[in-house]
């Protein structure tokens, strides 16, 4: 994908709070788009190794998951649809959206990139309808989460 592999030619330096900072920003804009009144999980993004460099202190990528549950799964769908609709106009680029053929469940799912300066983010969001995944499951839910792209510490900077 573009801008967000851990392989690509070049590692961006970046100084982390301000990565975590626009994720957050990404994330609150994504929920507001779905504009689903339920029981929204607490949205925290936290600092995790890259997975290209799992154990160095000097590379990081930032993570937030949130999910809202309480709607029925027609409100949950035209929400990710809403969604996939209109964030492309806060610069996102969606990469798929329909229904995941690879799960028996056929997950509606989302996936979209941010790709912006430096900033490059990638998101991707599902409705799980539980009634469809488990038998007798009654609470489905939309379920959300962003990733930075791996970042590197710039020199003379002290890793957090």
């Amino acid at each position: 994908m573009t801008g967000l592999s851990e392989d690509g030619p070049e590692i961006l330096a970046r100084v982390p709070a301000p990565v975590g900072d626009k994720m957050e920003e990404l994330s609150s804009g994504i929920l507001r788009h779905a504009a689903l009144e339920g029981e929204t999980s607490p949205s925290g993004g936290h600092k995790s190794y890259c997975e290209s460099h799992p154990y160095s202190d000097e590379h990081y990528t930032y993570r937030d998951e949130w999910s809202v549950k309480g709607p029925p799964v027609p409100q949950l769908e035209q929400a990710i649809k809403r969604i996939a609709d209109t964030i492309p106009k806060d610069g996102w680029k969606v990469l798929f959206f329909g229904r995941d053929e690879r799960t028996k469940a056929r997950v509606l799912t989302l996936k979209a990139e941010y790709v912006h300066g430096e900033d490059r983010f990638l998101a991707d969001i599902t409705v799980h309808d539980q009634s469809r995944m488990n038998a007798g499951a009654s609470t489905s839910r939309l379920l959300g989460s962003l990733t930075s792209a791996c970042y590197r510490v710039p020199e003379g900077v002290k890793a957090p």
